[in-house]
């Protein structure tokens, strides 16, 4: 699978395989979760039993006595991610709302302006830059650990649009980046990686750091269930910033056929994507806890940090 796009050839995979398994009379094992209708797998599987092949469906449970349902549904909360990887139930090539039932729980309704700074806090700054038509947009995470676990308070939210048919000025961004950062203290800032070199020389000169941060098909989808579980859990803190809100809300996800999952938004996304890159960002600084169990919380939360890279 291609890294930044997400692309897998399966049939043009399963056409170069054929070949083999006919001259050695191996049998081809197409064994995969149900992603969507009409992907590589779907499609053979659609054909049904015939003198080719033997097309067999069971939910884990059923596939695997071992297991219960009432374990699925312990091992997997997500009831999206249950449906497709434990009850072999495939989905639509676009589910809209992904976070629509996650993110109005976390909202604190009494908080619609930023907090003063909390001195002893370590500050996330995360960018989604863009200088003509869509949002440069700006997030302000604080990581804490409750209760031994992470949690992400998002403290405010920005973000800057040129006017139709110009760019935004690079040095009056830089300089407002920068009195954030001031504000905020802290001389750190995350951004997708793409693109960055210039804007990382420019933030130098005001000696704040620029961390690019891989976005591709992968490492997004990771970012993104890491943002819904966080939610799901209640270890997120959102302001009462209606912008933001409708924009976590009208996130969906397209499945593509080769089983790619790509978010986007329906209108505006930017200040959304800054503040999930800047969650799992977050959330990878918040301090491992390795020492002796607590015994009010039972087992020692080790990591919350995933590989995301």
């Amino acid at each position: 699978m291609d890294e930044d796009s997400g692309a897998n050839p399966a049939d043009e995979v399963l056409a170069a395989v054929r070949p083999t398994g006919a001259t050695t009379k191996a049998p081809i094992i197409l064994s995969s979760s149900p992603v969507t209708f009409d992907d590589a797998h779907a499609r053979e599987f659609d054909k049904g039993t015939d003198d080719f092949q033997l097309a067999v469906c069971a939910p884990t449970w059923v596939a695997n006595p071992t297991v219960t349902k009432e374990d699925t549904r312990q091992m997997e909360q997500d009831e999206r991610v249950w449906k497709r990887e434990f009850a072999a139930i495939p989905q639509p090539a676009v589910l809209d709302g992904y976070l629509a039932d996650v993110v109005g729980p976390c909202v604190d309704a009494g908080r619609d302006t930023a907090r003063p700074r909390d001195l002893a806090a370590q500050y996330i700054i995360a960018l989604d830059p863009a200088w003509r038509r869509d949002e440069f947009a700006v997030a302000v995470l604080k990581p804490e650990l409750r209760n031994r676990a992470p949690h992400v308070a998002v403290e405010e939210v920005l973000g800057w649009r040129a006017k139709p048919g110009t760019v935004l000025s690079v040095d009056n961004v830089v300089a407002k980046i920068a009195d954030i950062c001031t504000r905020w203290g802290t001389k750190t800032v995350y951004s997708d990686q793409k693109d960055v070199d210039t804007l990382r020389a420019l933030l130098d000169r005001h000696n704040i750091t620029l961390i690019g941060v891989p976005w591709t098909a992968s490492n997004k989808t990771a970012k993104f269930r890491l943002f819904r579980s966080l939610c799901m859990d209640r270890r997120v803190d959102l302001p009462n910033d209606p912008v933001l809100i409708k924009q976590l809300e009208s996130i969906c996800i397209r499945l593509t056929p080769s089983g790619t999952e790509t978010y986007v938004g329906k209108g505006s996304d930017d200040r959304a994507f800054a503040v999930v890159l800047g969650a799992a960002e977050a959330v990878s600084l918040v301090p491992v806890l390795n020492d002796v169990p607590d015994p009010d919380y039972g087992p020692t939360f080790e990591s919350q940090s995933l590989d995301l890279q």
